[in-house]
């Protein structure tokens, strides 16, 4: 499904540019997902494991970031991420078995989940170890 396509600002005085050929989308489940859920109860959430992520992080994998500037950590101490042990610097590998590339990725396999639903991933420690960790998905409405 489309969200929004890419526009070229139109000049001063000239008609509308069109469109530049670049399309941002929603992955279907996400749609199918969230469709259900506001014809169930009006409202929708998506999946989180309360994590910041680092997107300037180059290597494979979805690094969680560290704690901002303002103080908010970096793991939510009351989420599914930090129930598993994850902590910043952990570079997420894999979700169920799927590679993970880089945090935006990330973001899109969780939201093909549903709140609640129990996940598998790979983490590299900041130390260098690998581990398999199991989180139970929270909810975001944000």
């Amino acid at each position: 499904m489309n969200s929004a396509i890419a526009q070229l600002p139109s000049a001063l005085g000239s008609a509308a540019s069109g469109s530049i050929g670049l399309g941002f989308a929603i992955p279907a489940e996400q749609v199918q997902i969230t469709a259900e859920q506001l014809i169930e109860t009006g409202t929708s959430e998506h999946p989180v494991i309360g994590v910041f992520l680092d997107l300037e992080y180059a290597g494979d994998g979805a690094r969680v970031g560290d704690d901002l500037q303002d103080g908010t950590p970096g793991v939510d101490p009351d989420g599914a991420a930090a129930a598993a042990g994850l902590v910043s610097g952990d570079i997420i590998t894999s979700i169920d078995g799927r590679d993970i590339e880089d945090g935006s990725q990330l973001i899109v396999i969780l939201r093909s989940y549903r709140v609640g639903d129990i996940i598998e991933a790979e983490v590299l420690d900041t130390d260098g170890g690998t581990r398999t960790v199991t989180m139970t998905l929270q909810g975001s409405s944000e």
